[in-house]
């Protein structure tokens, strides 16, 4: 049996609309996927990150707030920098806690054993720069040999 043209023309535009509707069922199936995987990413990983980035700039200032804290030269810088290190830490364990409420508790261990051992660390650290500041305050230059006026 012999096809016209009018067949013919029937036949491709019949197979084009086919395959449009199978291309247009893909493409809708992937946007689906791809909206739910934008949207775990959103609720999740967005964030995740942002407490990261949080977690980082704690971190970061309780590192410069020990800095400062050792170079005391008083009990009232040392006091002042004590009490700056525990609003630190205060502010890094609730960033701390903001990535264990998205990613759970055991993702953050290693992160709390880390700021626990730092924190034991700074209350060993004051003891001896208290210590330190007690031995300097009752310590006296000797004069030196030749003057009578501290070298």
């Amino acid at each position: 049996m012999k096809v016209g043209i009018h067949g013919q023309l029937l036949g491709v535009f019949g197979i084009f609309a086919v395959l449009m509707g199978v291309i247009s069922f893909v493409a809708w199936l992937s946007f689906a996927h791809l909206g739910t995987v934008v949207s775990g990413i959103a609720e999740k990983n967005i964030p995740t990150i942002a407490s990261a980035f949080r977690l980082a700039e704690n971190v970061s200032t309780v590192v410069t707030g020990t800095i400062g804290f050792t170079a005391a030269r008083d009990e009232n810088a040392r006091a002042a920098g004590l009490k700056k290190l525990k609003e630190y830490d205060h502010a890094l364990q609730t960033a701390i806690v903001d990535i264990a409420k998205v990613e759970g508790q055991e993702k953050t261990t290693t992160i709390e054993s880390l700021r626990e051992f730092i924190f034991v660390n700074l209350g060993e650290l004051d003891t001896s720069l208290t210590a330190g500041i007690q031995i300097a305050r009752g310590h006296k230059p000797k004069p030196c040999r030749r003057t009578t006026t501290p070298c």
